[in-house]
């Protein structure tokens, strides 16, 4: 089984296809479940607003050389092509267990924060790999985020 391909343009798109998935259930084509893909990607929506957390130097100098080098190149690629290199590195804290939280829970989760999101009007704290952006950028990477991560589980056929 393959990954479908996904093109959502809104936050909402993203948890209208989570809550379809949790709805009618869903094949992994990858390794992470529901669960751990709202998990994942409520934290990566929240740091915008909450701030991202913080790593030891090795990984931030890391960060920092790649943001001041391909951090821009990379988030304007990833805006122009609408998709992220599947495989690509995260940070461990953001990857949950298998069984991290119901799904339900998840969702309800991530629902608050889409809706947090898209309510706010102040400042954003700017990405530790693509520096700062506006919020127009933010949010469309946060879409593409989900997009992406959602796009490795297949609803299953209905019989």
């Amino acid at each position: 089984m393959e990954r479908r391909h996904l093109d959502f343009r809104t936050l909402d798109d993203a948890v209208r296809d989570a809550r379809q998935l949790l709805q009618t259930g869903y094949e992994q084509t990858g390794q992470w479940n529901l669960s751990q893909v709202l998990g994942h990607c409520n934290d990566w929506l929240r740091f915008p607003l909450d701030g991202y957390p913080r790593v030891n130097f090795p990984i931030n100098f890391l960060l920092w050389m790649a943001k001041v080098t391909l951090g821009v190149g990379m988030r304007k690629k990833i805006l122009r092509e609408r998709a992220f290199q599947a495989g690509s590195a995260t940070m461990p804290q953001t990857v949950k267990p298998p069984h991290h939280a119901q799904v339900s829970a998840a969702l309800e989760q991530l629902e608050r924060t889409v809706e947090r999101f898209k309510s706010h009007r102040g400042s954003l704290y700017p990405s530790p790999l693509f520096g700062k952006m506006t919020y127009e950028e933010h949010r469309e990477l946060q879409v593409i985020h989900l997009q992406h991560h959602l796009s490795f589980l297949v609803p299953k056929a209905s019989s």
